[in-house]
């Protein structure tokens, strides 16, 4: 059956389109002279944080908002006329970004990697908040007691080294993914570029996708080390995301 998004999803869902919507704003000048914003950065996060579909939904509001004449694309600008320009094709393909990025998450937590939200489902019903934080908190302390004291074996040891193994190897599935959906950007926006331009792939290259590739990459590999950090903090607080 198909379910519709809570009211707490639309909350984190609208924050990731306004971090989406600032960071087109936040420009970072290079070297060479060419600046670069942060904007593929918040979309990589938002898929990360949000999952797949959450995230995509989240793009695509930041994408109709602008073209409906909000000035929150990179530079402020606006309307139908961006979508119809030379880099038209980058924003149209904008939503492939946050659904690779999070496609690995939805995976880990169908196969029980990450803990489902939905094992909270009757803790988040039940009573009161302070209650909850009472429960959460005195569940917390009981555990790192027992944690404290599991961790001194050899069988902890081989645990934890398992579970840094795991979560390297989920990094770097998570990274491919993004740099694959990164590349799909860059054909498209290419393509669209010669289009509207009618200029040769060369140039387009040149113009659209040579000076950002070390930037696009940096943002990638900061995407993941801020959304892991994120996705910790909302699990500890017990606020994690369904899928």
């Amino acid at each position: 059956m198909r379910k519709s998004f809570s009211v707490r999803d639309l909350c984190y869902i609208a924050i990731m389109t306004a971090v989406i919507a600032v960071c087109a704003f936040i420009v970072i000048p290079l070297p060479g002279g060419v600046p670069f914003t942060l904007q593929t950065w918040a979309i990589l996060l938002a898929g990360m944080i949000l999952g797949p579909k959450k995230g995509v939904v989240a793009v695509l509001i930041y994408i109709l908002l602008g073209l409906v004449g909000v000035p929150i694309f990179h530079g402020g600008r606006s309307g139908l006329e961006v979508l119809a320009g030379p880099t038209g094709g980058f924003l149209i393909s904008f939503p492939l970004l946050a659904f690779a990025a999070g496609l690995r998450r939805a995976h880990t937590e169908r196969r029980g990697q990450m803990p489902s939200a939905a094992a909270n489902a009757p803790e988040n019903r039940e009573g009161d908040a302070g209650n909850r934080g009472i429960r959460r908190g005195f569940r917390r302390y009981l555990n790192g007691l027992l944690e404290n004291v599991r961790s001194h074996s050899p069988e902890a040891a081989s645990e934890r080294n398992k579970k840094a193994r795991s979560k390297r190897t989920q990094n770097i599935i998570l990274a491919a993914a993004m740099i694959a959906a990164t590349i799909v950007n860059w054909t498209f926006g290419m393509t669209w570029f010669v289009v509207v331009m009618s200029s040769t792939f060369a140039t387009a290259f040149a113009a659209t996708v040579a000076p950002f590739i070390l930037p696009d990459l940096f943002k990638i590999i900061a995407a993941i080390i801020v959304g892991r950090r994120i996705q910790a903090a909302l699990s500890f607080s017990g606020n994690k995301i369904k899928q």
